[in-house]
């Protein structure tokens, strides 16, 4: 039950995430620090935050809801968590820790890393047979 709260809970987010970057492109950007001084930029932004942010919601979600994939949606969450947060510290390395809001997500990748390494542990620690 835990494997698919993990995988619902970050099919919503990264759902809800994705759409507020389609519905209000220049109030997300700047919420994340991003300035979209032309035409170019939104549709750029919208198209790569938004669209990624929405495919992977689509993509928890469906490990969520089929037995059958949450063992690969907890591997790609620790993939997608651990890079995400290893490039954010070394971000924060190179220009400080007044990041604003992005302090914010600097703990949530933090935690939903940590939570997903735990679940991931436990997923692929039983013998699993070999397809």
């Amino acid at each position: 039950m835990a494997i698919k709260i993990f995988l619902v809970l970050n099919g919503l987010l990264y759902l809800l995430f994705g759409l507020w970057c389609a519905i209000d492109p220049d109030w997300t950007a700047q919420a994340v620090g991003f300035a979209l001084p032309a035409a170019q930029g939104v549709a750029e932004f919208v198209a790569v935050y938004g669209g990624l942010e929405f495919g992977v919601g689509v993509f928890f979600l469906l490990c969520a809801f089929d037995v059958r994939f949450r063992a690969a949606g907890v591997l790609f969450g620790v993939c997608f968590y651990t890079g995400i947060f290893i490039f954010r510290t070394f971000a924060i390395s190179q220009v400080g820790f007044d990041l604003g809001a992005g302090r914010n997500f600097f703990a949530s990748e933090f935690l939903l890393m940590a939570w997903s390494w735990i679940l991931a542990r436990g997923t692929y620690s039983r013998a699993q047979p070999e397809i």
